[in-house]
């Protein structure tokens, strides 16, 4: 070993600015100015977490802990700090760190350190979300059980030059059960094969079995579809109903009334980037393009809601006195009563600043379930939607008329989750 040299095991945070280069080049000037504000706040949190800078090169920042449990809560620390900024900056000009956490051996030489701890902590670092944190298999052990956090377990990731793959998780920022998975992901390689064979035997069967059912229902008459009973829906068929209007036997509907003029809902939600509340007030029932409406005010934000008194559906949007997204044609529109297998198609007309024209979107209702939420469990459609590569999933409340839990599932962004939290009807 040279003179001046020695290693040590420490905690690495390494965290950079996702979307660097759009924010320079969009304004140098503006992007240098929130980046050394922000390194000022994690300075400063780092050393409240017992930490230490080491070094901070263009939009990267790199510091060591002595214990893993200091750095991931300086991670937290930083990310939340960082979320209330951000918060109070426009869309394009928010600044959101990566960071990834490892305990690894180092070398030590003067003020910096070197070595494949600290290549990893920067590996991980890539594999985070924006303003998110990744953390290493080495640092998870030490502090499963001591911090009232959730974990993702990401699985062996290969990583560039470092030789052997490296267990990752994805710290979850909230106060959850820890969900250890890599014991149940080894059980589930070692019994591939078995399932595999198994899969194709299953496979194999119902084919049969569905070729089978084909050749005997063919020669079939196909019995007549029967309606609903009147006594067990709420549904008013039109005058010359056809299939597609009358709930399928058995359908589970769904009964609710809008809220009456000045009563007041307050919920806060909580997603991945951010929690925020919000409040919406019915202010009052008037006309919205000759339909007798509800109009809903959202608190805070100088916007109001249209809905449609008969169908209970949304209509449009205004904000600062000028329509911002509108629904039509609304006779095809979602409506109420909602029924388990019913299909509908949507359409929207948005005219903001950022984007202008028509939405179509296919709607279906899935079924009714518990849904569970920290606010509590609520009976709640759960709702499907697809349009162009981009799959919505929610559960809608008849009871609070809002979602109590959302997960997008975008083509190429991968998942997001928004869930209600807290709901108060004063």
């Amino acid at each position: 070993m040279q003179e001046g040299f020695k290693r040590k095991l420490t905690a690495i945070l390494s965290a950079d600015v996702a979307g660097y280069s759009r924010l320079m080049g969009e304004d140098e000037a503006a992007t240098v100015k929130i980046l050394s504000a922000y390194r000022e706040v994690m300075a400063v949190l780092v050393k409240q977490h017992r930490g230490r800078v080491i070094d901070s090169p263009g939009d990267n920042v790199l510091a060591e802990f002595a214990s893993v449990v200091d750095a991931v809560q300086c991670a937290v620390a930083v990310q939340k700090e960082l979320q209330e900024r951000n918060a109070k900056l426009p869309e394009n000009r928010k600044m959101e760190f990566r960071m990834g956490i490892n305990l690894g051996d180092v070398i030590e030489e003067g003020n910096r350190i070197y070595g494949d701890g600290v290549n990893i902590a920067a590996r991980l670092e890539a594999l985070a979300d924006p303003g998110g944190i990744c953390i290493s298999k080495t640092a998870f052990d030490q502090i499963e059980t001591k911090l009232p956090l959730g974990y993702e377990y990401l699985g062996q990731q290969t990583v560039k030059n470092i030789a052997k793959p490296v267990g990752a998780y994805r710290v979850l920022m909230e106060p959850r059960i820890s969900v250890v998975e890599e014991r149940k992901k080894g059980k589930a390689l070692r019994a591939r094969p078995r399932k595999m064979v198994l899969t194709g035997v299953i496979a194999l069967l119902v084919l049969v079995v569905v070729v089978a059912i084909w050749n005997f229902y063919l020669h079939r008459t196909p019995p007549a579809v029967k309606p609903a009973p009147v006594e067990r829906s709420t549904f008013v068929p039109p005058e010359k109903p056809s299939v597609a209007d009358v709930p399928p036997e058995g359908a589970v509907i769904a009964e609710t009334e809008f809220p009456s003029v000045g009563t007041k809902y307050t919920y806060e939600t909580v997603t991945q980037k951010n929690s925020y509340k919000r409040t919406f007030v019915v202010i009052e029932d008037g006309m919205f393009e000759d339909r007798e409406v509800h109009r809903v005010a959202v608190l805070g934000r100088n916007a109001t809601r249209i809905y449609d008194k008969e169908s209970k559906n949304w209509m449009g949007s205004i904000f600062d006195g000028e329509i911002v997204r509108r629904a039509k044609p609304h006779e095809d529109l979602f409506r109420f009563p909602l029924y388990v297998g019913k299909k509908h198609k949507s359409k929207f007309s948005l005219n903001e600043k950022d984007w202008n024209g028509d939405i179509t979107r296919t709607v279906e209702v899935k079924s009714l379930e518990e849904v569970t939420v920290p606010a509590g469990t609520f009976e709640a459609f759960k709702i499907m939607t697809k349009r162009k590569g981009v799959k919505n999933i929610y559960w809608y409340s008849p009871k609070l008329r809002l979602y109590v839990k959302r997960i997008k599932k975008h083509h190429s962004a991968g998942e997001s989750k928004t869930e209600l939290i807290q709901y108060t009807e004063p």
